[in-house]
């Protein structure tokens, strides 16, 4: 939070403060459920709550949902193949990778990315 005069001014973004918003109404929503099915249908809700333009969001951390780093793990290994085929020249999928890349580090990502990296090589057998 930044001090500017007499007003406050927040970096947060618009989207995680309507999350965060919601989630304060939802709270007590949720606990005018029955007991049995309060905690079951709230941690769903919240988890889906939590999940922010891809990221699963808390305080202290971002974390990329796991769905995409899988999916991106996938595709990564069919360029390699396409690639070692000579269907494809390392140009085409450069962009594609820079942009993963780039959407995977406004999350705490460096143990991921190192490990889909180091599992995908681009070589070529002539």
């Amino acid at each position: 939070m930044v001090k500017s005069g007499s007003k406050e001014t927040r970096n947060t973004p618009k989207a995680i403060e309507d999350c965060h918003a919601l989630l304060g109404w939802m709270l007590p929503q949720l606990d005018k459920f029955p007991r049995a099915r309060r905690f079951t249908l709230g941690g769903r809700i919240e988890d889906g709550l939590l999940f922010v333009l891809g990221y699963r969001v808390w305080p202290h951390r971002r974390q990329l949902r796991n769905d995409n780093g899988h999916r991106f793990a996938r595709r990564l290994k069919s360029m390699a193949r396409a690639w070692r085929q000579g269907r494809y020249e390392l140009a085409d999928f450069r962009p594609g990778i820079a942009s993963w890349i780039g959407h995977a580090r406004h999350g705490d990502t460096a143990g991921l990315r190192r490990a889909i990296f180091k599992e995908v090589r681009f070589v070529r057998h002539d």
